[in-house]
């Protein structure tokens, strides 16, 4: 080093020290807010976000009934409703389900699921209400 970088440096790492040795607290430097004033600020700012969030659901699901926002199919949303099902065995089972105004019995196993009949829904009974197995020709009511 050179002489003058040295004394350059010497006198920086002397003002430095002093500096430190002289200086005040650091708590005293840097005014912060007291902790017992911070923490009744989080505890109102926690409850002003539940009450926006609770607003906010109410407001959604006050303009979905009011829209009437429901998802596209029959007046319940669905298109497609299972009847009924009976299991046949370990891995195979039958089911009647209703899909456009047509019943289907379905018959499903390990190799996969097959038509077995179709008829038209009956118009006079209300869907949920007649038994599944009429649907299907010599079907048991049970």
């Amino acid at each position: 080093m050179r002489p003058g970088l040295r004394q350059a440096a010497a006198l920086l790492a002397g003002a430095v020290l002093s500096g430190l040795a002289c200086a005040e607290p650091a708590a005293s430097a840097i005014p912060f807010k007291r902790a017992d004033a911070a923490a009744g600020g989080a505890g109102g700012a926690g409850l002003a976000l539940l009450l926006l969030s609770a607003v906010a659901i109410g407001l959604v699901y006050w303009l979905r009934k009011r829209l009437r926002l429901t998802a596209a199919g029959g007046a319940d949303g669905r298109l497609l409703r299972v009847l009924e099902t009976r299991r046949l065995g370990p891995r195979a089972l039958v089911s009647v389900v209703e899909f456009g105004g047509q019943h289907y019995l379905l018959a499903q196993s390990e190799q996969g699921v097959s038509c077995v009949a179709s008829t038209p829904a009956p118009a006079a009974a209300h869907p949920a209400t007649a038994p599944a197995a009429a649907a299907v020709e010599g079907g048991d009511a049970r």
